[in-house]
């Protein structure tokens, strides 16, 4: 059986955002791109995020996701190295998450960060210090569990918006 091999490399990628500095847990060395095919735009992206235990490399314009309308393929591209869908940085020392808003009388109990991490509320749990201003806090956003999880932020940097993410959008 043969093998249907796309050689994404000769497409036509165009840069769509780049995200070179600081970010919530690490530094970005990355740009996004997008690229036109017969079906649709697919999204990519290259370089890496370096975080407190990680060195995390991007998958590429080898391995593209799509077909996807143009201003969504642009939006995924971009969340991908961590941007804002408008191409902006987010501020290091905030955290921004998207919560589908949920039925009325019902507490949602997870969002979402930018590139789609899970993240969950929590009240009262043993003090961790807060990965963005290290202050010991029993409660506020753990990524996963609070008890199991490696990073945790106090409130007051994070903002939650009650919308669906972008990229998902």
């Amino acid at each position: 059986m043969a093998h249907n091999v796309t050689n994404t490399q000769s497409w036509a990628w165009e840069c769509v955002g780049i995200h070179q500095g600081p970010a919530f847990l690490g530094a970005w060395e990355a740009q996004a791109y997008i690229a036109e095919q017969p079906k649709g735009w697919y999204a990519g992206a290259e370089g890496y995020k370096t975080g407190a235990e990680y060195i995390y490399r991007l998958p590429g314009r080898n391995a593209p996701s799509g077909p996807y309308p143009r201003e969504h393929a642009e939006r995924i591209a971009r969340q991908m190295i961590g941007l804002a869908p408008d191409a902006t940085v987010p501020p290091p020392d905030h955290l921004i998450l998207y919560q589908i808003p949920g039925v009325p009388g019902r507490e949602a109990r997870e969002a979402k960060d930018v590139t789609g991490r899970r993240w969950t509320p929590s009240t009262g749990g043993p003090s961790h210090p807060c990965s963005i201003c290290g202050v010991l806090i029993t409660g506020g956003w753990s990524q996963g569990r609070w008890k199991d999880s490696y990073h945790h932020v106090c409130n007051e940097h994070v903002e939650v918006r009650n919308e669906v993410r972008p990229a998902e959008s």
